[in-house]
């Protein structure tokens, strides 16, 4: 929801590029736009004085992977895991 990613994001960028074959882009040093910045969850957890949460576009091949394939949907829990909120 950050105009510019927290250094926890791109662990979790990091992670996943390390540890799965998928496209991972990063906002916005890779992609230009970005749902999460403009989104009804993002404009309230900015009013909340909370810019911090995570905004993940999937492709539909990706969530139907995830949904069938148990190993890719842990591979991505345990990078989310590792995130760290204090991370600076």
């Amino acid at each position: 929801g950050q105009r510019w990613p927290h250094p926890s994001m791109l662990n979790l960028a990091e992670c996943l590029q390390q540890n799965t074959d998928w496209t991972v882009l990063r906002y916005p040093q890779d992609i230009g736009e970005l749902g999460g910045t403009t989104n009804v969850q993002g404009r309230l957890m900015n009013s909340l004085g909370n810019p911090r949460f995570i905004h993940l576009e999937l492709s539909s091949k990706l969530r139907k992977t995830l949904t069938q394939d148990h190993v890719s949907l842990q591979v991505l829990a345990n990078c989310i895991r590792n995130i760290d909120p204090e991370d600076e």
